[in-house]
């Protein structure tokens, strides 16, 4: 599992490299079809790994099953692997990728904006899943 989730923890390091590559405003979004889809495929597929990785972690350590895509990350820090309060902040986010793979609403450009300017609760995440990894040794 620990190489599967260290390949997994490179890939969503790859995903937030590309979003941080694009610094673009809300107008660029809605003019630019090609930066705006490559950007809200980032997103999805760094989300994506996200709630791999939750749920990943979830089933080696036979911990309480997810309700929602949310609730993985809420799992996580009730086991002391993720931070609460980081947990909390995070959460959202594993919504906000239902909208963007299932379309359940229009995507506002504002939300995906504010959304890229927060590449770094990815890192943070990284961060802690490396520290639990470094204490399952």
């Amino acid at each position: 599992m620990k190489a599967v989730i260290v390949e997994k923890l490179q890939q969503l390091e790859d995903y937030v490299a590309f979003i941080d590559n694009y610094k673009v405003g809300v107008t660029e979004l809605s003019e630019d079809d090609v930066v705006r889809s490559a950007l809200e495929r980032n997103v999805q597929l760094a989300l994506e790994t996200v709630l791999d990785i939750c749920q990943m972690i979830i089933a080696e350590e036979n911990m309480q099953r997810p309700e929602t895509h949310s609730e993985a990350v809420e799992i996580l820090a009730k086991n002391d692997v993720l931070d609460a309060a980081f947990a909390e902040r995070l959460a959202p986010a594993l919504g906000f990728r239902n909208i963007l793979v299932h379309k359940y609403e229009d995507i506002d450009l504002q939300k995906l904006h504010d959304f890229l300017q927060r590449t770094a609760d990815f890192e943070t995440f990284s961060q802690q899943i490396a520290q639990y990894l470094k204490k399952k040794q």
